[in-house]
Formats: C-alpha cells, structure tokens, sequence
C-alpha cells in the first residue's frame, strides 16, 4: 500500500536553512543543528497528523486503511516520503 504524505513548507526548510547559516561558523553550530532538526521533526509530524485526521474525516481513509498504512511504514519507513 502506498502512502504519500506531502512535507512542510518551503517557508520552514528556508527558517531553518537560515538559521544554520548564521551559525555555521560559531561554536552553538553543533546545538543549532539538533535544534532545527527536532524543530523541523515536530512541525513534520504536527503536519502528517492534521492530513491523516482530515482524511479521516472526509472519509479518504478508514480505519483498516490507516492501520494497514502505519503497519506498512512501520516496515519500510522510507515509503512515507
């Protein structure tokens, strides 16, 4: 079964590449790279959750059709991108 959710928005892969280049040189570079990667994570999960629910509620998916997909990228997750 194949899934395809979309990614975030341009707009936050642009915050966050800005923001590791205007601390790429300094020593909180390491700090700010965890920082936007968990930042980016949450936004991608908060995004992927609002789509399922709304296919839920607009009757796209059901519930077999939800576990089937969670069971499916639980195996290979790199079929969600």
């Amino acid at each position: 079964m194949s899934s395809h959710f979309k990614t975030i928005g341009v707009h936050d892969r642009a915050k966050a590449v800005k923001t590791l280049t205007d601390y790429s040189e300094t020593t909180y570079f390491p700090c700010k790279i965890d920082e936007v990667i968990n930042c980016l994570l949450h936004k991608q999960m908060i995004h992927t959750i609002q789509e399922i629910t709304d296919k839920l509620i607009h009757g796209e998916y059901g519930i077999e059709q939800l576990k089937n997909i969670a069971t499916d990228l639980t195996k290979n997750p790199r079929r969600a991108s």
